[in-house]
């Protein structure tokens, strides 16, 4: 059945290519010519052969021809069935190998493609793969459908009027019909872009309908050119240098056009393949990212905490982590990889894990610092650095030690005398140098004391005359927060940075934890 329809379809494309180039060449074409020309001057009309209308002419010479030369018609059908039967076999029997190192990754699909856009453009014919192009629209916003619609008419309007059009009385009535074509076309392009019930098997009804509307549109051409055939049996010699329906010029260029158009889509379609897969591979990473960096949240006897990650990209760089050891020990780190894209939330991921391994082997704060440096050396490309800041609560001696690796500094409110300090003590970022020293800090803390883990993407915030945030608002918003519990502290500080940068888009992750003792 499929190779039916293959068939047929042949067979079509073959017989509107002989109705269009071969037939007008033809001696009966000519003599239906020479009756047109010999109507058009018994009537007196005003018509130019620059300007007379070329489908009403070519259909005229059509209906004539199946009006007087009835014989010719089916020898040429005969014919071509033979011709096209040859060239299917053929067609069929080629394998389907494709090409390497081209300038299109599948060229014998392209070539199908493109081929399939010069049967729409130039017939109006939807066929599977001019349809199957549309899909690409389905998904987009209103404006960008409403710009893809507007690409197609101005080229079917384009190619319509290429054409001259008719300027007299008689012929004036048949004006439409040059038009049916590209009204049909329009309509259907609107159905699929913009009425979802439509596009339920959309290939298929899009093909048949635009080929219903191709053969109504010439079967009132034929019809007019037969009646006149059967009314008109005098033929008058005339000059016939005009009477071909194509003009070569214009021919070529409308080819030219539909041409460059289709090696637009057929390269659009491969940058939209290309990008939905990257999208879908982003999204996956995203989600991966989601659940490794889950928001923080916290209500103990002892502390209240709240954090989370704002990437500024689908995948962000920035790490923020709670690890429970023991007890009497919870260690709060918030790190910082250079980069907000694919790789810095690899090397993010790498961060976690190699921390929490470092840490299960704790024995001393400040050698699991030096040799999470040396794995991070070992495994982070030169041109990448992990800064880190992370502190170990210890609910007994109401003290944090702190170890701040090349991160913005630790604030810490402090609840007795409303004072806010910052503590930068520690060292160089992780991945700089194979050797470091790294020095901690006892921290003693009373119950109120607010600590804020942050990276710099929350006091590097700019607005658009290019200031920044800086520790100082960051530290005014936090003394005059501070009754507020962590997470509305925590919104505080994110709605505050939005509104400094007003309209411009955030430029770097954004990472807080809010901690306040207890």
């Amino acid at each position: 059945m499929k190779n039916i329809l293959y068939f047929i379809l042949f067979w079509t494309i073959a017989f509107l290519i002989a109705v269009v180039f071969i037939v007008p060449e033809t001696r009966p074409y000519q003599e239906a010519m020479e009756k047109f020309e010999k109507v058009v001057a018994e009537k007196k009309l005003n018509i130019q052969h620059d300007t007379q209308e070329p489908l009403y002419r070519h259909g005229f010479g059509i209906g004539y021809m199946v009006a007087k030369h009835s014989s010719f018609i089916v020898k040429m059908l005969l014919f071509q069935t033979f011709i096209v039967a040859l060239i299917f076999l053929i067609f069929k029997s080629i394998p389907k190998s494709k090409p390497k190192n081209v300038l299109l990754p599948d060229p014998f699909n392209s070539v199908k493609n493109i081929a399939s856009n010069l049967i729409l453009f130039t017939l109006g014919v939807f066929n599977r793969r001019a349809s199957e192009q549309l899909s690409f629209y389905f998904d987009l916003p209103v404006r960008s459908r409403l710009t893809g619609l507007m690409a197609y008419v101005t080229i079917f309007i384009a190619i319509t009027f290429s054409y001259a059009t008719p300027r007299s009385s008689m012929f004036m009535r048949f004006t439409w019909i040059s038009y049916f074509q590209v009204f049909i076309v329009i309509l259907l392009l609107v159905l699929v872009f913009f009425i979802k019930p439509f596009r339920k098997n959309y290939q298929r009804r899009l093909f048949w309908l635009s080929l219903c509307g191709m053969a109504v549109m010439w079967s009132m051409s034929m019809y007019t050119g037969y009646q006149l055939g059967q009314t008109q049996p005098d033929v008058a010699p005339a000059d016939l240098m005009d009477a071909s329906y194509f003009e070569p010029r214009i021919l070529v260029v409308n080819m030219l056009i539909v041409l460059a158009f289709s090696f637009y889509i057929e390269v659009m379609k491969q940058i939209s393949t290309q990008k939905a897969r990257l999208d879908a591979e982003m999204s996956m990473a995203q989600r991966i990212q989601n659940d490794l960096l889950p928001v923080l949240e916290i209500d103990s006897h002892t502390f209240s905490l709240y954090g989370q990650t704002e990437s500024a990209t689908e995948v962000g760089g920035d790490y923020c982590d709670v690890i429970r050891l023991s007890d009497n020990c919870t260690v709060v780190a918030v790190g910082d990889v250079s980069g907000h894209n694919v790789a810095a939330g690899l090397t993010m991921a790498m961060l976690k894990t190699a921390f929490r391994t470092e840490l299960s082997y704790l024995t001393d704060v400040e050698r699991m610092v030096a040799s999470l440096n040396e794995t991070v050396y070992d495994n982070v490309n030169r041109n990448m650095f992990i800064s880190l800041l992370f502190g170990m609560i210890d609910p007994v001696k109401h003290e944090l030690t702190l170890i701040n690796c090349g991160h913005p500094p630790m604030l810490h409110y402090s609840a007795k005398d409303e004072s806010i300090y910052r503590y930068r003590t520690g060292g160089p970022a992780l991945g700089l140098q194979r050797k470091s020293d790294y020095q901690s800090e006892k921290v003693e803390y009373a119950s109120g004391d607010i600590f804020v883990f942050l990276s710099d993407g929350l006091i590097e915030t700019a607005n658009v005359n290019g200031e920044e945030l800086g520790c100082e608002q960051v530290s005014d918003l936090l003394r005059s927060n501070s009754d507020k519990s962590p997470v509305d502290l925590y919104n505080v500080l994110i709605e505050n940075a939005k509104a400094f940068r007003d309209q411009l888009p955030q430029r770097d992750d954004v990472t807080i934890v809010v901690l306040k003792m207890n």
